[in-house]
């Protein structure tokens, strides 16, 4: 009777175990079916003569430049120039209606003969003791007002004329003729176009290449075929906190032949004694495929067969205009992963597409 009901539960139990190992293995066939194939942007890595130079864009302005304008209140009767007008140190640009001034000026003089005139009379008297010391120190006291206030009007009639601190062009007016203006208020705005400054902002990584500059050019866009050799006047001390880049401020004398505008855009172009060391066979890649780990830099090298991403330690050289130059852990021909490359794992399958985002046949 045992002896049966074992044979009954056996032919009952194994069935159902057979079936659930199927199923299993059902769905493991499943689940590797369903594998999700990540689509990866990639570079094929070639072979590159590096030529060290690199790019940055800027605008044009003027060595100096200042807004002038009137120490003292008047009437603008005479502005000489208009916008675009060369001019010379020392010329008048502009005038303001003097009478007003000469006729305060005339009046101080008055004053000041008055005063010297009664010094000298109790000079005199003070000689013989006829007047006290103290009406002597009074009479010295009105005499030096008077001649202060003498410079003072003398001064103010200065002012009714503007004129031109140092060589330059105008490059704007404000006011017109027979206009009331306040003092300091604006008349004109002059630039000293001969020599041309030219600021860029360099990444933080390149600064300490700043001194080893050899050969630098600014080439604008108005004039795509003229690069304007330029020198490096002064680095900023403080990088942006948004860019973290620095600003450098070029300089270069303007050209005879043509005539840079403050304003006008370009970029500077550069080639330092750092180009030798960049020279040479490596391989350029986007600095975003480069990440760190364990504080050396790595890439994903893919297979091209399997899909499968390999971490590959990698040896980096300079910055370039596309990307970043790497210099051994890789060779010709490997496909390496150029976006996303901190969410990929290791032995992770990937299907690759090219950067310019069309996908490759694997």
């Amino acid at each position: 009777m045992r002896y049966q009901l074992f044979q009954l539960i056996a032919v009952c139990v194994l069935p159902v175990m057979f079936c659930a190992g199927c199923n299993e293995a059902v769905g493991n066939e499943k689940d590797a079916a369903e594998e999700i194939i990540r689509p990866v942007r990639a570079v094929k890595l070639t072979d590159v003569e590096m030529s060290g130079t690199r790019s940055f864009p800027g605008r044009a302005e003027a060595v100096r430049e200042v807004n002038l304008a009137f120490e003292v209140a008047g009437t603008l009767v005479e502005r000489q120039v208009n916008k675009g007008d060369r001019v010379t140190k020392g010329q008048v640009l502009a005038r303001l209606d003097p009478r007003d001034f000469e006729n305060s000026l005339n009046a101080s003089k008055a004053e000041e003969a008055r005063a010297r005139a009664n010094y000298n009379r109790i000079a005199r008297a003070a000689a013989t003791g006829a007047v006290s010391k103290q009406d002597l120190t009074n009479a010295k006291a009105d005499l030096n007002v008077a001649v202060a206030d003498v410079k003072i009007k003398a001064k103010a009639m200065e002012d009714t004329h503007l004129v031109a601190p140092f060589d330059g062009t105008i490059a704007a007016t404000y006011l017109e003729n027979h206009q009331q203006i306040q003092a300091k208020q604006q008349v004109l705005r002059l630039v000293d176009n001969s020599e041309i400054e030219f600021t860029v902002n360099i990444p933080e990584k390149m600064i300490s290449a700043i001194p080893r500059m050899t050969d630098i050019s600014v080439r604008f866009d108005a004039f795509p075929d003229r690069d304007i050799p330029a020198k490096i006047k002064e680095v900023g001390t403080e990088a942006s906190r948004t860019t973290r880049t620095w600003p450098v401020t070029l300089i270069m004398a303007q050209p005879g032949d043509i005539e840079i505008l403050p304003g006008m855009a370009g970029k500077s172009f550069g080639w330092s004694d750092i180009r030798d060391e960049m020279r040479g066979t490596g391989f350029e890649i986007p600095v975003a495929a480069v990440f760190e780990n364990n504080g050396k830099s790595h890439v994903w090298v893919i297979d091209e067969k399997s899909g499968a991403v390999s971490r590959r330690a990698v040896s980096t050289g300079g910055l370039t205009n596309d990307g970043i130059l790497i210099r051994e852990g890789v060779g010709a021909d490997q496909w390496i992963a150029t976006a996303g490359v901190h969410h990929l794992e290791e032995g992770q399958k990937v299907r690759i597409m090219a950067d310019d985002g069309r996908e490759t046949v694997q």
